[in-house]
């Protein structure tokens, strides 16, 4: 059974606590959510599949704060969800979403003052030992940004997401009639090479197969197809990548490109580090579209910050 957990007046708002991810109600409002961000991107990706060692717990909130002009129910509904996955590293990712209906009502300072109270019954689902908790705001939406500086949250990373749509876009390209021949890849059957980890690394989505590492003459990169959404998700240059024409690095990326249509992808994603402009310029000669921008909120284990959606 889920334990609730109170702010101020109980007939108000409440946390619902239960352990595991979301479950009926909360899925249909993460749907709901989902859909009414598309349009502007705002929203976290479907977690494909999660890792088996991580340790999870969802709260369902419900309230009777309501907006000025929509009905009024003499029982809480159901406002926003939050899911807590906590790793082995003790490190704890929060996802806060709330219903398209009940923004703007302060449902979700009220939830983030109730965990930031170390007195609070909630604190006891999210655990005793955690070192930081990490939230994102996908494309950098007002609302958590508001949120995290309420909460002294501190920006540890900004990325920008790409998106190649098709690959007509991408064969009138500047990099397929500027550069040469696309250069010969292989698959890193024993990935002995160990790519260096990124911050954003606890936010990726957890498949239950790896990523196919290739390897061209003159980089490594680990590539995805998924519903055919292809995804380059890390690019490591084994050779310098700056050169008069920048041509290794855009050779880098038409080779993951070219292997992602053979994979069979309609489309193609990434995301490239803000400051890193070399690669930027090279994805967008690929003909990939600025997306969004995403910011990583880090807050020490003595408060909580947020991942609202």
């Amino acid at each position: 059974m889920p334990e609730t957990s109170s702010l101020e007046e109980p007939s108000v708002i409440s946390l619902n606590w239960y352990r595991g991810l979301p479950t009926g109600a909360a899925v249909g409002l993460l749907d709901r959510a989902r859909a009414a961000d598309a349009e502007m991107d705002f929203s976290a990706p479907h977690r494909q599949s999660t890792p088996a060692s991580a340790h999870y717990v969802t709260a369902e909130v419900r309230t009777l704060l309501h907006r000025w002009n929509a009905p009024v129910s003499s029982e809480p509904q159901l406002a926003a969800v939050l899911t807590v996955i906590t790793t082995p590293e003790q490190i704890a990712t929060i996802d806060f979403t709330v219903d398209p209906d009940f923004r703007s009502t302060g449902v979700a300072t009220a939830v983030f003052e109730e965990l930031g109270n170390e007195e609070s019954e909630s604190r006891q689902w999210i655990g005793s030992g955690i070192t930081a908790f990490l939230g994102c705001a996908y494309g950098s939406h007002p609302a958590a940004l508001r949120l995290g500086m309420r909460f002294d949250a501190v920006v540890i990373g900004e990325r920008h997401h790409l998106l190649l749509p098709s690959h007509r876009d991408y064969r009138h390209s500047r990099a397929v009639s500027n550069s040469a021949r696309t250069a010969a890849v292989h698959i890193d059957e024993r990935r002995e090479e160990q790519v260096a980890a990124t911050v954003w690394d606890q936010l990726r989505d957890k498949r239950t197969r790896p990523a196919t590492r290739i390897v061209s003459n003159t980089a490594t990169v680990d590539v995805d197809v998924h519903s055919g959404v292809g995804t380059i998700q890390k690019l490591t240059m084994t050779e310098p990548r700056s050169t008069p024409t920048g041509s290794a690095l855009i050779a880098a990326v038409r080779a993951a490109v070219d292997f992602l249509w053979e994979l069979g992808a309609e489309s193609i994603e990434t995301t490239v580090d803000t400051s890193d402009d070399e690669l930027f310029g090279a994805f967008r000669s690929a003909a990939f579209q600025h997306d969004r921008t995403d910011l990583l909120f880090s807050r020490s284990s003595n408060c909580i910050e947020s991942q609202p959606k």
